[in-house]
């Protein structure tokens, strides 16, 4: 799946975690190290199964296993309004 990450958020990296703002809602979130490397594969690739494959080289998880929690991330993601999916991306 590919996706861009909304143009209402802004994020900063600490230490290993990610925080973000959605300025249109005003909430705050945070992604803990491996959700800050999914952030950050995202933002450099945009698409879920380039995530997965720089995934595979940093953790020890079956690729089934890491491409439903990716999958889970990004949805989770899509839902908090923080990435949308790609304009033309068909399912």
């Amino acid at each position: 799946m590919r996706v861009e990450i909304s143009d209402a958020v802004i994020y900063q990296e600490v230490l290993d975690e990610v925080l973000l703002l959605d300025l249109d809602s005003q909430k705050y979130f945070g992604l803990d190290s491996v959700g800050a490397d999914v952030w950050k594969l995202l933002k450099e690739h945009g698409d879920s199964e380039a995530v997965v494959r720089g995934m595979q080289v940093s953790y020890r998880v079956e690729e089934d296993q890491l491409r439903t929690d990716v999958g889970v991330l990004v949805g989770e993601l899509v839902a908090a309004g923080l990435v949308r999916v790609a304009p033309g991306f068909v399912a």
